[in-house]
């Protein structure tokens, strides 16, 4: 799942169903988006916060990472970043992508939601820059089959043991 835009900020809905969520952008530094397109070098130094259905500031990339994992550099520095939003439980939620220091007013003041806006700080550049940008959102399961206790599994082998016992007694 990818948003890809011209601009100075886009707000894309992401539905989850109790999944882990991870957002990765591709704006400063260009590259190649998981969902195809190829985002030209150049563009904004970008800036990710994540917001529940009600707008509450959830997390962003203030303490992210910064240049993630296979990002490219443009100039000779990386500003592209990645966001963990962690483990989420079954729910819309809403990822803003903006101008690095463009926080939201809700994360910059501690209470409001989203709706409140931005402050309206960052620098999307001069005009001689595209300012094209995706980011990619990763969903991913964090269902696991759960391991037998030590417990269980040490009855069940004592059981089986006993049952290969009686069975050869028998014969």
């Amino acid at each position: 799942m990818g948003e890809r835009r011209r601009g100075h900020h886009a707000i894309q809905s992401v539905q989850l169903v109790g999944q882990r969520l991870t957002a990765i952008t591709y704006g400063y530094g260009g590259g190649v988006s998981l969902t195809g397109p190829i985002i030209p070098a150049g563009g904004l130094a970008p800036y990710l916060s994540l917001f529940d259905a009600s707008g509450n500031f959830l997390v962003s990339t203030y303490y992210g990472v910064t240049c993630p994992s296979g990002a490219n550099t443009f100039n000779g520095n990386c500003y592209d970043v990645e966001m963990d939003g962690g483990l989420l439980a079954p729910g819309t939620y809403q990822i803003s992508i903006t101008a690095w220091e463009n926080l939201s007013d809700a994360e910059n003041q501690g209470t409001g939601t989203l709706a409140d806006g931005f402050t309206g700080l960052g620098n999307l550049g001069t005009g001689d820059r595209a300012l094209d940008y995706a980011f990619d959102v990763v969903l991913t399961s964090n269902a696991t089959a759960p391991e037998p206790g030590s417990l269980t599994s040490l009855a069940l082998a004592a059981a089986l043991c006993g049952a290969s016992r009686l069975l050869r007694q028998r014969r």
